[in-house]
């Protein structure tokens, strides 16, 4: 299963699509134990490190569920292709953060 992800990320500075696979349940109790994430007897989940490293190791894990990328900034007119394209733009890293942070409730949007 695919979905088309806008980030919130996007704001006015972006525009285009990002198609991803919907993670599997496994993939997403994979995604708790990259980013040491472990639930509690009272179910809460508890953070067990700091929180750039397990940025950085969510942003890696999610490459695998990108499947197209259709960016462009308006600002400066660059554009994204590949998740690769936009891991080497600091201008992208809000929008790498928000779809590694999703792959947990499967690219849903928040509750309004």
């Amino acid at each position: 299963m695919e979905v088309d992800f806008k980030p919130s990320a996007f704001g006015d500075k972006f525009e285009g699509t990002i198609k991803l696979t919907v993670p599997s349940f496994d993939d997403r109790f994979e995604y708790m134990e990259v980013a040491g994430l472990k639930i509690n007897q009272d179910g809460n989940i508890e953070y067990t490190s700091d929180y750039s490293q397990m940025i950085r190791k969510l942003v890696g894990f999610s490459k695998k569920f990108y499947k197209s990328v259709e960016v462009k900034n308006r600002q400066s007119g660059a554009e994204y292709k590949s998740f690769e394209d936009m891991a080497c733009d600091v201008d992208c890293d809000p929008i790498l953060i928000e779809v590694a942070t999703k792959i947990r409730t499967g690219f849903r949007p928040d509750p309004k």
